[in-house]
C-alpha cells in the first residue's frame, strides 16, 4: 500500500472518528433519548439547534468520500483492518 493510499484511508477514519465525538457532544442537550416518537422528535429539534451536531454530520460527509478515495485505491481486505488500528477509534 502507498503512503498517499493509506493517508487516505486514515483520514477516513479520523474524520469518522471525529464526528462520532462530536454527535457525542451533541446530546449533552438532549440527555437520554428514548425510543419514543414524541421524545424523539422534541429530541431532534434540540439537537439540531446544536452548531457542533452540523460539523459532526459534515465531517461524516466528508468521511465518506475520502473513505471511497481510498477504497478506490486499494481492496477492501487491506482497508478494512485500518478501522481497527489502536487510537483511532
Amino acid at each position: 500500500m502507498k503512503p498517499t493510499d493509506l493517508a487516505w484511508l486514515l483520514l477516513g477514519v479520523l474524520l469518522n472518528a471525529g464526528a462520532q465525538l462530536g454527535l457525542k457532544a451533541a446530546t449533552r442537550v438532549t440527555g437520554r433519548i428514548d425510543a419514543s416518537v414524541e421524545s424523539l422528535w422534541n429530541s431532534g429539534q434540540q439537537i439540531g439547534s446544536v452548531p457542533v451536531f452540523w460539523l459532526a454530520m459534515l465531517a461524516y460527509g466528508v468521511s465518506i468520500v475520502v473513505w471511497i478515495i481510498g477504497l478506490s485505491r486499494v481492496p477492501v481486505s487491506q482497508a478494512y483492518p485500518i478501522l481497527s488500528l489502536p487510537g483511532t477509534t
